[in-house]
């Protein structure tokens, strides 16, 4: 339809354009800008797209409020697919990354001024971590929805995120932000810096941002379900739980796991950055981009779930007894469930530093073809630290060891040692 109402206004346009011909012609020709189409490796007006491509701009993003890339990218019909960071306690190691059309992360090719990007050290392999770009500096995001593994290969089957940072910038911004849920909690708080200068043929930008993120726990939450699961802090054996005599009776209830797991996930980000860019000749560009990102993130998920098959000839016969079938058989296996509560909540922590350099030169030749030489060095150094989890072959050896004391219900208050 945008079409179709632009060609209707050219052609009412055209007898305005007839009678002021005299006055066209003292005008001087709009000069058309060539710019980088996401997804082409051809320099296109900015009328043209070759696949469809959707633009965020900065200013969009400041009307928002959003405060990271992955609360932009969220807010995307082409991220339905899922994978993004605050709510994935489960396995994301506090990245957070994007899957466009839900084919998985390494099928989204994530860039920097159409350069590719270092990948996480902690979550889903091979895959760009959006926490380490700071809002403060991005100038527009350029979403292709097309796959375009001709031209990235086939790390873009489903599409390609471009993040354009701000060049040729001649300000100074500081922005400091609070914001919290309508329950109180899941406070975040940020503040950024971003300078730029023009001299001689160049641009310097520097910029800080520095965020925080607090948790918010699933139950808290009216639309998360109370979670209802077989393995309770009491122990069952052959699914049945202690009744606190040395038998057993049928299980009758469920644990709530949704009261120490978060729904949404806490994290701490420090950014420093700067591009620097000047002219060499009339016909050629140097620029530079220098990135660091600190992360320290956490999940936490309610207590281990143990799952022990256990030997039944190493058991005390009056643990096994009731488990004998009509012919007075006991089966060679019981098995042995238990939630970990006395050792307390699974904690998961992730400190990353991501440190990101790149250089290119461009240019364009005498028969106005482009070219471009670029080089960039990505690292992501991360330290992983998981609290509260058991060893399964020591847990069922202390079983063994002290029957009485698993199998009786009672909480234990060594399981901490396990």
């Amino acid at each position: 339809m945008k079409k179709t109402k632009l060609g209707l206004a050219i052609i009412a346009a055209v007898p305005l354009f007839s009678c002021m011909q005299a006055v066209a012609a003292d005008t001087s020709a709009q000069e058309i800008e060539k710019i980088q189409v996401t997804g082409s490796r051809i320099n296109r007006t900015d009328m043209e797209s070759a696949s469809p491509v959707t633009i965020i701009s900065s200013d969009f993003i400041a009307q928002s409020g959003y405060t990271s890339v992955e609360e932009i990218l969220s807010t995307q019909t082409a991220t339905a697919g899922g994978s993004l960071g605050a709510n994935s306690n489960n396995g994301s190691g506090g990245s957070a990354t994007v899957n466009l059309r839900g084919m998985g992360t390494n099928r989204t090719l994530v860039l920097l001024n159409g350069r590719r990007m270092v990948s996480s050290g902690t979550g889903a392999d091979a895959s760009v971590d959006l926490n380490t770009i700071p809002v403060a500096m991005i100038k527009s995001i350029e979403i292709l929805k097309d796959g375009a593994s001709a031209v990235y290969g086939s790390d873009a089957i489903s599409g390609v995120v471009n993040i354009i940072t701000k060049k040729d910038y001649e300000a100074t911004a500081v922005i400091a932000e609070v914001s919290q849920t309508a329950k109180g909690d899941g406070t975040s708080s940020g503040f950024s810096m971003l300078h730029g200068m023009n001299f001689a043929d160049g641009n310097l930008v520097l910029g800080a941002q520095y965020s925080k993120r607090g948790e918010v726990i699933q139950s808290d939450r009216d639309h998360v379900d109370p979670g209802c699961s077989s393995f309770l802090p009491s122990g069952s054996l052959g699914g049945k739980i202690p009744d606190g005599h040395g038998g057993f009776d049928p299980r009758a209830e469920c644990y709530d796991f949704t009261q120490e797991s978060y729904a949404q996930t806490p994290n701490e980000l420090v950014s420093l950055f700067s591009s620097f860019n000047t002219e060499i000749d009339a016909d050629t560009q140097f620029n530079i981009d220098l990135m660091y990102t600190r992360r320290d993130s956490n999940q936490q998920m309610a207590a281990q779930p143990a799952n022990i098959d256990l030997d039944t000839t190493k058991l005390d016969n009056k643990y096994t007894d009731q488990f004998k079938d009509d012919g007075g058989n006991t089966p060679g296996e019981l098995n042995y469930r238990r939630r970990m509560s006395d050792a307390g909540s699974r904690i998961y922590e992730q400190k990353t530093d991501t440190y990101r350099f790149s250089l290119g030169l461009e240019g364009i030749l005498d028969n106005d073809a482009s070219w471009n030489i670029d080089v960039t060095y990505g690292r992501n150094d991360s330290e992983d630290k998981v609290q509260n989890s058991i060893h399964a072959d020591n847990m069922e050896k202390n079983i063994y060891e002290k029957q009485d004391l698993w199998l009786d219900g009672e909480t234990i208050s060594t399981a901490r040692s396990l």
